[in-house]
């Protein structure tokens, strides 16, 4: 659902989803390749990402569910990633 909020871990060596030529490179398949090419990657990398509409859609604004959804995201990250809890509204 637009807003949900996903955590996404990639592990240092493990393989990337994409087969893309050098054009298609995303964050992941520049992690790999850097750790092939002997560069030091870190161990795990780990990304958050709020569901939207239409990933194809470039723009700069949010639309109004996913900006509804950033406050809650953000709480996700803190208490995975921190142990802090929920503030009270």
């Amino acid at each position: 659902r637009v807003g949900d909020c996903y955590r996404l871990d990639w592990e240092r060596g493990s393989n990337s989803q994409r087969t893309g030529g050098a054009h298609e490179v995303g964050l992941l398949e520049g992690l790999e390749l850097a750790r092939r090419l002997g560069f030091e990657t870190p161990r795990v990398v780990r990304v958050y990402v709020v569901e939207v509409a239409d990933p194809y859609t470039f723009s700069t604004e949010m639309t109004a569910e996913v900006r509804a959804a950033v406050p809650g995201a953000a709480q996700k990250v803190l208490a995975a990633e921190y142990g802090i809890a929920a503030c009270a509204q």
